[in-house]
């Protein structure tokens, strides 16, 4: 006797539950894009560029970020492609391929100051990247909001009101954007939950995450290794370095948004002034600038059993810049490039060639022309940016599962019934 229709049914909605549609901008599952956050100013350490960047890696990177302000104070010159509203300066990606631009803006006159007309002018400097180059764009938009460095931090329900505003505005002149909602890791408690804008207003969900050193040590003037599993830490919640809140599987799993880390990067420490002193305190290398870059890199992009276990995990931004930070009586040089030192270079390029050819670094396509509207071609290889659609699986959560497994037996109670 042929199975009864209803238990087919059921047996066929168990089977087919977990494929959901990419996200916007979203890679294959079982590959991560790398992004590079480039410096290209005219300090010694900068002169940087995304054609050098490729270079030094050999690869084509996904993505390089980019940032401005809202209202845009300063516009760079020139801007490029040439008109009055682009103030991220594309004039520093001369790479000739189709990497996303990753945008990121900073209402940093704070949300009142950020008017509907501000937020008609970015959906119009937008769309004038997405129509009149290769290039798409993922925006992030107040990042870090649950911090107190920033003029906008800490101001959770205008942050709603604004993030909710700049969505439908993007949204309504270019539908292909994604929107990136990124907070601050908090290793001290839950200051997410109060800045979610709601799931149809995000598209991603990002974080940035930084090593500087073990919490216990703070402030941080001495180079050590980050522990095993530091990133698993602090996106779960778990461990010494972790907070309270799994994060992964609060926003990104739960609710089916792919993740990314929005700006990282592990600290080289390089020397410090104390308040009140003009005298400069050279910090010990302990293990040495590559040994940290390896072991930082190695606990997720580079770990095959991260990448499997958090398969929702699909860009990280490397944050390659020098920095002076403040923390306690300490003014501390951190050095936070991975690319730039022969020897960490050297071992970072070593494991991206194998994540390449073990099929899972997503690349750009190269382009002929940065203006043109095509996809250009790639012979590189890679997954290529024409995979940015399709399907993919869930990521398993309690809730995915237990409906999976009672669809399941509902299906076998109905067909043992026959």
């Amino acid at each position: 006797m042929a199975p009864p229709a209803a238990a087919v049914a059921l047996l066929f909605a168990a089977v087919v539950a977990p494929v959901a549609a990419l996200a916007p901008l979203e890679p294959a599952d079982g590959t991560v894009i790398i992004g590079g956050w480039l410096d290209t100013s005219d300090s010694p350490a900068g002169h940087d560029s995304s054609t050098s960047f490729n270079s030094r890696l050999d690869i084509r990177a996904g993505a390089f970020e980019l940032g401005q302000n809202i209202p845009v104070t300063v516009a760079p010159s020139p801007p490029y492609p040439q008109n009055t509203l682009l103030y991220a300066n594309l004039t520093d990606l001369s790479e000739h391929t189709d990497a996303t631009v990753f945008l990121t803006v900073y209402p940093n006159q704070g949300f009142d100051a950020v008017t509907d007309d501000d937020f008609s002018k970015l959906a119009t400097q937008i769309s004038q990247i997405t129509q009149n180059t290769a290039r798409q764009v993922m925006l992030r938009y107040a990042p870090e909001m649950n911090g107190n460095w920033n003029a906008y931090g800490l101001k959770s329900d205008a942050f709603i009101a604004s993030w909710q505003k700049m969505a439908t505005a993007i949204r309504a002149v270019d539908a292909s954007v994604a929107l990136v909602w990124s907070p601050n890791l908090d290793t001290s408690g839950d200051s997410y939950s109060a800045y979610w804008p709601g799931d149809s207003y995000v598209d991603w969900v990002g974080m940035s995450i930084y090593w500087k050193g073990y919490k216990a040590d703070w402030p941080w003037i001495s180079n050590k290794l980050p522990p095993d599993g530091y990133i698993e830490q602090i996106i779960t919640g778990t461990g010494s370095e972790g907070g309270t809140v799994n994060f992964y599987n609060t926003y990104a799993a739960a609710k089916n948004k792919p993740f990314v880390i929005s700006e990282n990067g592990a600290a080289f420490h390089l020397n410090y002034t104390q308040t009140g002193s003009a005298a400069v305190t050279v910090i010990d290398p302990g293990p040495g600038r590559a040994a940290i870059q390896s072991a930082y890199y190695n606990t997720f992009l580079f770990n095959t059993t991260f990448l499997n276990t958090y398969p929702l995990f699909k860009m990280v931004n490397m944050f390659e810049f020098t920095k002076t930070e403040t923390e306690s009586q300490y003014l501390v040089q951190r050095d936070f490039r991975a690319t730039s030192d022969a020897s960490s270079l050297a071992d970072f390029k070593q494991r991206v060639a194998q994540l390449q050819a073990a099929g899972k670094l997503h690349s750009a396509n190269t382009v002929s022309n940065l203006q043109g509207t095509g996809t250009g071609s790639s012979s590189a290889t890679g997954t290529s940016k024409t995979s940015l659609s399709g399907a993919r699986r869930n990521a398993p959560s309690t809730v995915g599962i237990a409906a999976v497994v009672g669809a399941l037996g509902a299906a076998v109670l109905a067909l043992l019934a026959m």
